[in-house]
């Protein structure tokens, strides 16, 4: 039973769309949407029953949910032949809402007809419908064709009254209407009709016609033209045939009720353009209605079942028929197993299949849509003729141990289905516990096979056969099951402290497995390269011997060896460590730094076991005792083995060794040089120098940094200070190591500028000038005794240099005597609290007045060499003291009685190391 095309109901009681079908074997039902997914159970508001039928349940109208109640659904039948769709079955649930009706008077004139309608809410006008109008107080009137002559409920539901009179004012009706889901009845308030009297002749007019009337075949129609005028007109009816006007004529079928025209049991025939006209002496009326009748269609595939040999060709018929005449062109639709086919397999209304298979057998359908909506359909069976078997699926060849269970398998289709028998070696299989042989067909009619064998064993390999046999053939396959021992490897190993130029060798030995055996040998999960010189030998064909005639460090690695059989793979590896003395990866190598740079000094080494790098540094200022060097700030040993050394300073500066160790062999060294390179700097700020007027100035620029060094002397930062000037000035060099100094005797202020020689863009250094002021003065008497000098100077002070200058303390001097620069030769701080005694030790032997002088303040601990000639002006023996004597030998005894010492100071190096200002 196909479900009705229209199912609606309320939401208070719900509603049941029923499907069933029949067929071999019996076909299941199940329900889908219109996009073909599958409808399921929502608890509660839909089930799906096992018979078939689909139930919506009752819900509240905030329940409502329109892909649940107002949607498209289709019923499936299907089996094993293929499957059916049903019709579009829309459904639509209505949620009850409360309604009144009103009676609407359209006409009503004495010796006329009077016209009372019922009126409906728009929101429920489809779904309510007249039953009966009550003549107060108890008189009810049902719809009917003909009417009884005074009334007529018409089916449409308008409550037509005859030839109305005086007496029919005082008379009162009511409008009884149901809901036709609900089954609802509501009844209107009671009218009373008002006559019209009119006087004279009116000429008549149509107040009231169905324009339009659709009912299917077989129903009843009433066609309704009421129109007023005075005197009552009279009705005429015709029909519209084409060819012009026809009176409708009354008969069996046809009543004539002046403004009702009924018609029973309509027909096709009876479709079509009718017209009314009302007339009287005052003249005529007329309007035209329509009468549509739907005439249910048949359909029809013709043949209903077609069998088909495999490779031919099927061609089905669509037929569409209403009344057993044919109908025209319509919307036909195919469809497969209730899949729609594409239009390209459609020819108008026949469907051809070309090249028959087996997946084109099944269930085909011919839909026929509607305009209206409504849809027909036809179902017809493609069968398959005889076929032989095909086998779809069979096993293949199989190596197998013995142990595991194995499955064979095979599948086959055919016409009518084919059985499948097994056998081994030729024989059927041996009947014993561990065989089990199972077989089902599938929906789609093959017949699927298997053997199973449990624990399998050496006995049960052969070669296995399925055969799949029916009456229009026969067909087999045929494959081997072989069952091996699967190879065993008796444990091998390399011997330990196996080192370079040494050989080796080892055996892999199988101990069990079936043969034929196949031995190889991998090293490192590769083939043996032949570049490695490694020999192999079969002993025999369960042996092989590896052989390495010369170790190096190539051959260190994993060795396996494959033995494999039908059965399986069994791998054994070996470790083979070859001992490496260590070898340089990146040699150590002398290096140059700038001052207060990082530099990195590589030393990488490789060997087997990988050597541990250690490095040392020479403790003099050549190689030869060494301590080890350690991580420490700035000092960082890496992981790889390189040495980095940060912010290099001097200290850093000397012999380096870099050892790689392992324990194999000696060892291997480097011993390289660091050298740090330094551009100039002051090793001083800047400071002033005041004297009177007419003394000398001694002005001091100490400059570290690689030799060789230039350095020029500048007044005012541009006029270069040189003897040739107008200026008495004396400037002296001195190198101590890395040490420049550079003294001017002036009495004006002065610009030091250092040039380093080895600069490849001349670049300058910052200029700094220096006022030196004289911080302590001693006394020197005749006998030779230094006095306690007085200084004027800031604390911890390193005096440099002292400037000695002669005074005229007697008659005779006529000027002052030079100066001598006395240098010392040893520097020592010392507290502000410690006070040095004044001696005066004797040290040169070449003339009496040849003396050490060893001087103290409280900052200074200086030694100095003096050396004093008192009747040559030649300077001394000795580089220490230069003296310039007097040109009077006299005068320069007589001023010699007394000498001062004037002491320059020379400032602390400051933090920057690469510019000090002198």
């Amino acid at each position: 039973m196909e479900p009705p095309g229209r199912v609606e109901f309320s939401n208070s009681s719900g509603g049941w769309l029923d499907c069933s079908a029949s067929g071999s074997p019996q076909p299941t039902i199940d329900w889908v949407h219109a996009d073909g997914t599958a409808v399921t159970e929502i608890h509660g508001v839909r089930r799906v029953l096992r018979n078939g039928t689909l139930v919506l349940m009752p819900f509240a109208a905030a329940a409502y949910h329109q892909d649940i109640h107002n949607t498209i659904y289709r019923c499936i039948a299907s089996n094993s032949v293929g499957r059916i769709v049903s019709r579009d079955v829309q459904v639509r649930a209505v949620v009850a809402q409360a309604y009144k009706v009103d009676v609407e008077v359209l006409s009503a004139s004495r010796g006329c007809t009077a016209i009372l309608r019922c009126v409906v809410p728009t929101f429920v006008k489809e779904l309510v419908r007249v039953v009966s109008w009550v003549h107060e107080p108890a008189i009810y009137i049902y719809p009917s064709l003909q009417g009884d002559g005074k009334f007529h409920l018409l089916p449409t539901g308008e409550l037509l009254i005859h030839n109305l009179q005086e007496s029919d004012e005082s008379q009162s009706f009511r409008c009884r209407s149901m809901h036709r889901l609900t089954r609802q009845v509501v009844v209107s308030s009671p009218t009373r009709l008002r006559i019209n009297s009119h006087r004279g002749i009116i000429s008549p007019s149509v107040v009231e016609h169905t324009a339009h009337v659709q009912v299917s075949q077989d129903e009843g129609a009433v066609l309704l033209c009421v129109a007023q005028g005075c005197p009552s007109p009279e009705y005429s009816w015709y029909t519209h045939n084409g060819a012009g006007p026809l009176p409708v004529l009354s008969g069996p079928r046809v009543r004539l009720l002046g403004p009702i025209l009924a018609i029973e049991a309509v027909t096709g025939e009876d479709s079509g353009v009718y017209k009314c006209t009302a007339s009287n002496v005052g003249g005529e009326a007329s309007a035209e209605l329509r009468l549509t009748v739907a005439t249910p269609i048949q359909v029809e595939i013709s043949p209903n079942v077609l069998s088909v040999h495999m490779g031919g060709t099927a061609e089905f018929r669509c037929l569409v028929t209403s009344n057993g005449s044919p109908v025209g062109m319509q919307n036909i639709l195919w469809y497969k197993d209730g899949r729609q086919l594409p239009s390209s397999g459609r020819v108008e209304d026949t469907l051809m299949v070309s090249r028959v298979s087996r997946e084109n057998r099944g269930m085909y359908q011919c839909v026929v849509r509607r305009p209206e909506g409504d849809t027909f359909q036809a179902t017809a069976e493609l069968q398959l003729g005889d076929a032989p078997p095909v086998l779809l699926y069979s096993f293949i060849e199989q190596t197998l141990q013995p142990g595991p269970a194995v499955s064979l398998k095979c599948s086959a289709a055919g016409n009518p289905t084919p059985q499948i028998s097994w056998t081994l070696d030729g024989f059927p299989l041996p009947s014993n516990g561990r065989f089990m042989i199972g077989q089902y067909i599938t929906v789609h009619g093959d017949v699927i096979s298997h053997v199973n064998i449990s624990h399998v064993m050496v006995e049960d390999g052969g070669e296995y056969a399925c055969i799949a046999e029916n009456r229009a053939g026969r067909v087999q396959h045929a494959a081997r099951l072989n069952i091996y021992v699967p190879p065993s490897i008796e444990p091998f190993a390399f011997q330990e402290g196996l080192a370079e130029g040494m050989r080796t060798r080892t055996v892999c030995g199988v101990s069990r497995g079936d043969a034929p055996l196949k031995l190889i040998w991998l090293k490192d999960g590769e083939p043996l390269p032949d570049l490695l010189g490694a020999n192999v030998t079969m002993l025999d064909q369960y042996s092989s011997l590896l052989s390495i005639p010369s170790l190096s460090a190539t051959h260190s690695g994993e060795y396996t060896c494959v033995a494999k059989n039908p059965a399986a793979e069994i791998k054994y590896t070996a470790l083979l460590q070859v001992k490496v003395p260590p070898r340089w990866i990146v040699e150590p190598a002398d290096a140059n730094v700038e001052r207060n740079r990082h530099i990195m000094l590589h030393c990488q080494a490789q060997g087997v076991p990988t050597p541990s790098i250690v490095w040392k540094k020479a403790t003099g200022s050549k190689s030869g005792e060494y301590e080890e060097v350690r991580e420490r700030p700035f000092t960082k040993l890496l992981a790889n083995g390189s040495l980095l050394l940060q912010h290099v300073k001097e200290d850093r500066e000397g012999f380096y060794l870099c050892q790689a160790n392992n324990g194999i062999g000696t060892g291997i060294g480097k011993v390289i040089q660091l050298k740090v390179n330094s551009s100039p700097y002051f090793s001083s700020t800047s400071r002033s120098v005041t004297v009177k007027k007419g003394d000398t100035a001694l002005l001091q620029c100490a400059v570290s940094g690689d030799k060789p060094i230039n350095i020029v002397w500048m007044r005012s930062g541009k006029n270069t200070l040189n003897p040739s000037t107008n200026y008495n000035n004396q400037i002296q060099k001195e190198s101590l190591e890395n040490r420049a100094n550079s003294e001017a005797a002036q009495r004006e202020r002065y610009y030091a500028t250092i040039h380093k020689v080895s600069m490849q863009n001349n670049d300058k250094i910052p200029e700094t000038s220096e006022d030196i002021s004289p911080y302590a003065t001693f006394q020197l008497s005749e006998a030779g005794n230094m006095s306690q000098p007085h200084h004027s100077g800031p604390a911890n002070t390193l005096l440099h240099s002292f400037m000695y200058h002669e005074r005229a303390l007697a008659e005779g001097c006529s000027s002052p005597p030079p100066a001598a620069v006395l240098k010392p030769t040893t520097h020592h701080h010392h507290h502000h609290n410690q006070r040095p005694p004044k001696t005066i030790h004797n040290y040169y032997q070449t003339s009496p007045f040849h003396n050490i002088v060893r001087l103290f303040n409280h900052f200074l601990d200086l030694a100095l060499s003096l050396s004093l000639s008192l009747c040559t002006r030649t300077s001394v023996s000795g580089s220490t003291i230069s003296v310039f004597p007097s040109n009077n030998v006299t005068c320069f005894l007589c001023c010699s009685a007394r000498l001062s010492f004037v002491l320059s100071p020379i400032y602390r190096i400051p933090e920057n190391p690469l510019i000090a200002m002198p």
